[in-house]
């Protein structure tokens, strides 16, 4: 197993994730893995591995394992001395929004702009979308109701940065039948979140922080 162990640190380290990766379970937790005594401690290890869950061949036994339990509905194992270290799953079809942004609320509409150009904009509605001008960006939400579903969701969800205020952008119609309009909010930042090809994901969990989620 000591083999294992020179893989592992040496794939790390290529990726800069060596410092949490090691530190991610007490001695007493390495002992336990190389002597193949926890099961808990042997998952926990090989999920936190940046090269991927079943990178090294002494992984690919106990992952499989762990996803047949899942998938037959037992508990997530244990491990007793990994600290403040544990792994999670869950069913999301979206990850979250990447730091500084959040999800754009469900039905709300956006564009991207700056202050400057709001500052500028006159007081009657601007052409969007249908007149050439910004894109109007709906959002969906978190996208994740906990549930994960069983079909893939065709949308993305949508981020968005700093709120800068809001413009009317002008979105149809013409002069004989009238314009129609609407109001969006105006953001610094409007970035996209596709869903991910699984629901099933386990969070690896260090410090209170999520240190990577493996989809599987």
């Amino acid at each position: 197993m000591k083999s294992f162990h020179r893989v592992v640190v040496r794939a790390a380290a290529r990726l800069a994730g060596l410092a949490a990766f090691t530190m991610l379970m007490t001695p007493a937790a390495h002992a336990q893995f190389y002597s193949g005594a926890d099961y808990g401690c042997k998952v926990l290890l090989c999920l936190s591995n940046p090269m991927g869950p079943q990178a090294v061949q002494d992984c690919v036994a106990p992952i499989n394992q762990l996803k047949k339990d899942l998938s037959d509905g037992k508990p997530f194992p244990h491990c007793e001395t990994a600290g403040s270290a544990y792994a999670q799953p869950g069913n999301a079809w979206f990850d979250d929004c990447p730091e500084g942004t959040s999800a754009l609320d469900a039905g709300v509409p956006a564009i991207v702009g700056t202050a400057e150009q709001l500052a500028a904009q006159s007081n009657r509605p601007q052409f969007g979308a249908t007149g050439g001008g910004e894109t109007i960006y709906t959002g969906i939400g978190s996208g994740n109701d906990g549930s994960g579903g069983f079909v893939r969701p065709s949308t993305q969800k949508i981020c968005v940065g700093k709120l800068l205020g809001t413009k009317t952008i002008i979105t149809g119609g013409g002069i004989d039948s009238g314009y129609e309009s609407t109001t969006v909010n105006v953001y610094d930042h409007i970035g996209l979140v596709d869903p991910a090809q699984t629901p099933r994901y386990i969070d690896v969990i260090m410090d209170q922080k999520l240190y990577r989620r493996v989809r599987w």
